[in-house]
């Protein structure tokens, strides 16, 4: 083990971190089987939930992360594929709220009664704190749709719900914490009573905190990744929900923080949304895996929830996040210009400082990698390194470094130089990560963006073997060489653009991008191998 890569990726984590993790080894809470409290009535019928796309396409037969498999017998629970996110995914009974739910309720009655009794309290997977906290919130919405819950379920979802409180992710903290405490506070709702109150307080309290610290002024969830903003963001339009249907329950101030941080994140989101609807996959980030943009929008709309929508402005700078959004009648230009995440739970995190992803109109041409999958193998490593991203990468390290599957020691700390917001548009930002990892070069990035031109200045100060700048384009984009330094980029509609690099050697190689979990497309990528302190990349579309 590599003790000093230890040391710089555990001095950040936060004590209660740490004893949790112990605690978590030695403790082992004996789970009550006692009778569920009374549930509550609702005031209300529930509007529709924000849409979901259906999971089960025949009974007992699921497709999640883009692979499919049958559920037959009682050990399948455990051990139906050996991708623990798959397994997660089979335990969460999301496809009880998906689309046309209802011309499926025989397969989810049936699907439940199975899972109580071939999953009984302590089975591994099943009963792990987050797929625990899932389930509790769509059992509830299932049964908030039925007019006679059977008893066993009601049973099942209070033994749950006991589990999750004596097991709370304070070792990971972030949106895993998060999920615990929104299933504890509807929990709390559906059922009456003081143990219930007591789910309530407890899920509450969790609930202010984690909103005080995880969502950002500027409205971004403070692990920066816009797949977790969508995931978190339908959280918080749910908990609106719950209250609309149990009001006068939740305390005042939880609701003031819901209210205020829904309009903002909402905000966010719009601006980190691609011309073409898709989420930016900066950090871990995939579609198809929470509610797609416009669902969320309706959602909210339904909700009665209201937003400023800024994507007409030529210029959004989210400071908190440290995210870029440009755009004109031409481009649209998204860049990281922040750091990688919060230090303490980094686990979604890439090595991806100064990365960019560049739009003509609402063509995708220059990319982010994107994300397929988690786990700890050396594709899932690759796709966390600088090598995966629209950056500049210094004799074959990575700007911060990246390891195992969801771990982080030394890290890039980015800085803003300057900005401009009239035309020609600048953006002017450095990090210092390979300084820190090696003692060698900063890297400053200056993007300038007309009207019809994007350029693209780096800077790299210091001493250094060999750099590498990537930019990886998207499979519909086909590159033809024009030039030693150059090359002509044909993008659907037959729009074009040439981009050319002012010193070193280019060259397209093969690349693989990634859309979602389990998906890998054959793409290219153009690399410019350079020597010298500075590269210009020139964009036009001429």
């Amino acid at each position: 083990m590599n003790i000093l890569r230890l040391f710089h990726t555990v001095k950040y984590l936060k004590p209660v971190q740490v004893g949790s993790r112990i605690w978590k080894k030695i403790h082992h809470p004996r789970i009550p089987l006692s009778p569920a409290p009374e549930p509550r009535k609702p005031a209300a019928h529930p509007s529709q939930w924000c849409r979901r796309t259906p999971s089960m396409p025949q009974e007992n037969h699921f497709r999640f992360l883009n692979t499919e498999a049958t559920l037959q017998e009682k050990e399948d629970w455990v051990s139906l594929s050996h991708d623990k996110l798959w397994m997660y995914n089979l335990h969460y009974f999301d496809d009880l709220t998906a689309d046309n739910a209802k011309d499926r309720q025989q397969w989810h009655k049936h699907l439940i009664q199975r899972w109580i009794q071939e999953c009984p309290p302590g089975t591994d997977i099943a009963w792990d704190p987050y797929p625990t906290s899932l389930r509790i919130v769509n059992w509830i919405k299932y049964l908030l749709e039925q007019q006679q819950p059977e008893q066993p379920i009601i049973d099942s979802l209070a033994t749950q719900t006991r589990a999750l409180r004596r097991n709370l992710e304070w070792h990971l903290l972030g949106n895993h914490l998060f999920a615990n405490a929104k299933a504890l506070i509807v929990a709390g709702l559906f059922f009456d009573g003081k143990e219930a109150a007591e789910w309530l307080q407890k899920g509450s309290r969790i609930m202010q905190d984690q909103l005080a610290e995880q969502i950002l002024p500027d409205g971004g969830q403070f692990e920066l990744s816009p797949m977790y903003q969508c995931i978190l963001l339908e959280d918080i339009l749910d908990l609106i929900q719950f209250n609309n249907l149990y009001p006068g329950v939740i305390c005042s101030d939880l609701i003031d923080q819901l209210n205020d941080c829904a309009p903002r994140m909402l905000e966010w989101l719009s601006v980190m949304t691609r011309p073409n609807g898709e989420i930016v996959q900066f950090n871990d980030a995939a579609q198809g895996i929470a509610a797609k943009p416009e669902w969320l929008f309706e959602y909210a709309e339904r909700l009665g929830i209201q937003w400023q929508n800024k994507v007409s402005a030529p210029f959004i700078h989210l400071s908190d996040t440290g995210y870029v959004r440009v755009q004109n009648k031409a481009f649209t230009l998204f860049a990281d210009i922040g750091d990688i995440g919060p230090d303490y739970i980094p686990g979604h995190a890439h090595a991806d400082s100064l990365n960019f992803e560049l739009h003509l109109g609402d063509q995708p041409v220059i990319i982010d990698s994107g994300t397929s999958l988690y786990g700890t193998s050396t594709e899932r490593l690759r796709q966390r390194t600088t090598t995966a991203h629209n950056t500049i990468e210094l004799d074959g390290l990575s700007s911060s470094e990246v390891w195992g599957g969801f771990r982080v020691a030394r890290r890039a700390r980015a800085r803003l130089n300057r900005t401009d917001s009239t035309c020609p548009i600048v953006i002017d930002a450095q990090h210092d990560g390979y300084q820190t990892l090696a003692g060698k070069s900063l890297h400053r990035r200056i993007w300038t963006i007309d009207q019809d031109s994007v350029r693209i200045r780096d800077l790299l100060p210091g001493e250094f073997a060999q750099a590498i700048a990537r930019f990886h384009l998207h499979p519909d984009v086909i590159a033809e060489q024009t030039e030693e330094a150059s090359f002509k980029l044909l993008i659907l509609n037959n729009q074009l653009l040439h981009i050319s690099f002012t010193t070193g050697q280019s060259r397209l190689v093969p690349s693989t991008w990634h859309p979602e979990f389990g998906r890998e497309v054959a793409s290219n990528c153009l690399e410019v191998c350079f020597t010298q302190h500075e590269m210009v990349t020139t964009i036009v579309t001429r």
